[in-house]
């Protein structure tokens, strides 16, 4: 019975695809003794400074924050490829490397089927561009396997961030681990057990590659990781990756000549508009409006909603260095993250639909406007050139862009 228990929980993690066979595999290194555990009367500052920390270590929660459409190129998520010069190992249990490819070829399959549907819509309403929708449909790309390109994803991810893998299995004791999940145990606390399985195995593999290689700074955003760190000795959990870069920073020394790329940064910014930090900020704030901005209200009747645009009104920006969150610097670079605070007028069309035997029709349309205010999370990355800085990258975090832009109750029937 137990042995077919082990089966299900090992099938719940998922197949591992052909590309993974291409992975060195992390196999435990025994020691004579295991590493003891920081004191408790260390800081996570201090631990790291110690090298008692000795890796971070990331969950499905970070990728799909940092790296949504299977996106690397963030600037938060690519400091995970500098952690080797900071002495720190970057290690990935199999399990969390095959959530992110599932997570990969979902927003693969989605925006693919988002790209479709918009091919067909726009063919209706551009009767005369017909052949320029029939050349982008011939186009054999659009048929390619959102798993393929999942595999892609992963691939680029191993080669180019060089995580650690550590194996289904790790250092696994089967016996504590259906210890723990009979007796309801961490991380066997929620209603549905047998989901859990996935992250006790990562979690202990984790937990025992920890006891032999040093502490691990874990990066999770969900409450069971939390909670099983709190319980180890050598795990450590950080809600962000953010959150982990900033203990990293902090537990190195601070060059102060790139520190100093900030406070001309921020006088810059503090000049007014028309400066390029201001409009760097005002051009990264606008794209992320165009790539997740959508339109959402309710109504009695059937309802189409759809953002006819949003405008930046105003941005209020940090007006002290003391405002923003260092992340990452070094001799010739700095990425920080600052809240701005966008005041923004909208704009969106209603189209109301009769449902006439199982065919809808539209009989009434509207529009309507609002201002609202939002605050978003701008990552911001410099470089050093000469006595001044270059903006190398801004760009929205992605958690914080803004998405449902929600409108009052719209009925056909009411006054503008």
């Amino acid at each position: 019975m137990i042995a077919d228990e082990v089966k299900v929980a090992i099938s719940c993690v998922g197949v591992v695809p052909p590309l993974f066979k291409m992975v060195v595999r992390v196999q435990m290194i025994g020691v004579q003794g295991t590493i003891m555990p920081p004191s408790g009367d260390n800081t996570l500052r201090d631990q790291l400074q110690n090298g008692q920390i000795t890796a971070v270590s990331i969950d499905t929660t970070v990728f799909h924050s940092l790296c949504r459409s299977g996106n690397l190129d963030n600037p938060i998520f690519r400091q995970l490829g500098n952690l080797s010069t900071l002495s720190l190992r970057f290690i990935l249990s199999e399990v969390v490397l095959n959530e992110a490819h599932r997570h990969f070829e979902k927003a693969c399959r989605e925006t693919a089927q988002a790209l479709k549907k918009a091919l067909r819509g726009y063919a209706g309403a551009w009767k005369g561009n017909r052949d320029l929708v029939v050349q982008v449909q011939a186009d054999g790309r659009l048929a390619n396997s959102p798993d393929d390109a999942a595999a892609e994803t992963i691939k680029r991810l191993i080669d180019d961030f060089k995580p650690e893998i550590l194996d289904f299995d790790s250092g696994i004791n089967i016996g504590e681990l259906f210890s723990n999940y009979f007796g309801g145990r961490r991380p066997f606390t929620a209603s549905d057990k047998k989901a859990q399985f996935p992250d006790a195995v990562a979690l202990s593999s984790l937990g025992a590659w920890a006891e032999t290689n040093g502490s691990v700074l874990v990066v999770s955003n969900d409450g069971e990781w939390k909670s099983f760190c709190d319980e180890s000795e050598h795990l450590f959990a950080v809600a962000t990756l953010q959150e982990a870069l900033e203990l990293i920073k902090e537990g190195r020394p601070k060059p102060e000549p790139t520190r100093n790329l900030l406070t001309m940064f921020m006088a810059d910014l503090s000049l007014g508009v028309q400066n390029e930090p201001s409009l760097a900020i005002h051009s990264a704030i606008e794209r992320s409006l165009e790539e997740s901005a959508f339109a959402d209200a309710s109504s009695p009747f059937s309802i189409d909603a759809e953002l006819d645009w949003v405008a930046i009104q105003h941005l209020l920006f940090p007006s002290t260095v003391n405002e923003v969150q260092i992340l990452s610097l070094n001799e010739t670079s700095l990425l920080f993250v600052m809240t701005v605070v966008a005041e923004l007028d909208a704009s969106a069309s209603f189209s109301f639909f009769n449902n006439d035997e199982g065919e809808e029709t539209v009989f009434a349309t509207k529009s309507a406007n609002r201002s609202l205010s939002h605050d978003f999370e701008v990552s911001v990355q410099l470089v050093a050139r000469g006595s001044s800085y270059e903006i190398e990258e801004i760009e929205v975090v992605p958690d914080t862009s803004l998405r449902r832009v929600q409108f009052d109750d719209q009925n056909p029937y009411d006054e503008d």
